[in-house]
Parts: structure tokens; C-alpha cells; sequence
């Protein structure tokens, strides 16, 4: 069984493109990558290798009066690496925390992760991801806790699935609508300025000495 909540949207903006960044953050194992494969090109690749540092990808997605191409930050889950996590919050309007439902301790870290964010970021719109909806049996996270600690940090919940592609959509469906809601209401302009690709990945590289 999956389950999401989503808030409800009124938009009135040109029909014309805008760009934002995103990061996927959460524990190594989580599925975050599978999820950005899934949203991306259908397919679920079950040897896929875990996450190191960060991996960019884009995808369009479509809110009632815009598109929006979705800058997406795959950031590994691995402690090793989370100290190099920040830099990729740089300009970031949204973020998805994920976890396994049949991993306590992934969602027991996700506090973690959100106290990283707020440290490195401000006015961004979060949905936390309970993953591997398909492992309902072996289920370690209820519905209802997942969803009231997505309350606690004023995020939207959702579960879903990789493996075969439940809600997958959703997920960057509801960020996008709250992307464009939140420019709405803050009037900020839709030309958004970021870093370059190269000059964020050119830090992780620097950085990291693997």
C-alpha cells in the first residue's frame, strides 16, 4: 500500500520554463539513485552502485502554467562523505529526504540530514520519501510515523516505489507545484542564477580523496 499527502495549489504564472535545484539526500541503500533512474528513464537496475559524492541529472516536469527543468543533486548517504554534502545545497529550492521503510535506522538518521539542511539553507520546500513500498511485510516505519515526522519538519510525505515506479512521478510533481508556488508568493524572479555544474563538481573533486 502507498500513501502520500500533498498540499493543494492555486498558480496563476506565464506559461514559459524556470529552472531549480534539487537534492536527494538520505542514507546509503535508501534507493535515492533508483528513484532519479526510475523518474528519468522508466527502468529499475538492481546492481546499481552506490552514490559517491554526487551525480547530477535533469528532468522536465510539467505544473499547470509552467514547465520546470529540475536540477537534480544525487548526494551520497555514506558517513564518509556527508561532510561534503553542504556544498551542493548552494541554490537548492527543494530537497527530498528518503528512506527505506524496512530500515529503522535510515529513517532514524534522517534527522541528520534535515539538521545539515537547515544550517546550510533557508525557504526550501521538503518532501521526505518513505522508499521500498514494495517491502510492506518487512515493514519497520509505519505510514502514520513517516507522516508525522514530515509534519514535525513542514514537509510533504510520500511512499513509493523504485523497483516498480509507484508514485515516483509524484515525488517531483509535488516539489515541482511547491517550487513554483513558493517563487509565487516570495517574487522571485524565474531567472534563476546558480553555480555552474563544473564549479560544484570541480569542489567535490578537490575535495575528495578517494
Amino acid at each position: 500500500m502507498s500513501f502520500f499527502r500533498i498540499k493543494n495549489f492555486h498558480l496563476q504564472m506565464k506559461n514559459n520554463q524556470i529552472e531549480a535545484k534539487i537534492v536527494l539526500l538520505g542514507d546509503s541503500n535508501v534507493g535515492k539513485t533508483s528513484i532519479i533512474n526510475r523518474a528519468l528513464t522508466g527502468a529499475y537496475d538492481q546492481h546499481i552502485s552506490p552514490t559517491l559524492g554526487a551525480n547530477y541529472s535533469t528532468k522536465i516536469c510539467k505544473t499547470e502554467n509552467s514547465d520546470i527543468r529540475l536540477q537534480i543533486w544525487d548526494t551520497a548517504g555514506e558517513e564518509k562523505y556527508r561532510s561534503l554534502v553542504p556544498m551542493f545545497f548552494r541554490g537548492a529550492e527543494a530537497a527530498i529526504l528518503v528512506y527505506s521503510i524496512d530500515d529503522r535506522k535510515t529513517f532514524d538518521d534522517l534527522h541528520l540530514f534535515v539538521k545539515i539542511l537547515d544550517e546550510n539553507s533557508s525557504d526550501i520546500s521538503k518532501i521526505v520519501v518513505g522508499n521500498k513500498s514494495d517491502l510492506s511485510e518487512n515493514r519497520e516505519i509505519e505510514i502514520e510515523e513517516g507522516g508525522k515526522y514530515a509534519d514535525s519538519i513542514g514537509a510533504s510525505f510520500i511512499e513509493s516505489s523504485a523497483k516498480y515506479g509507484d508514485n515516483v512521478d509524484t515525488i517531483f510533481e509535488t516539489l515541482s507545484h511547491e517550487i513554483v508556488e513558493l517563487r509565487t508568493f516570495s517574487g522571485k524572479s524565474n531567472e534563476t542564477a546558480y553555480l555552474s555544474i563544473d564549479s560544484d563538481y570541480n569542489t567535490y573533486i578537490n575535495s575528495c580523496k578517494c
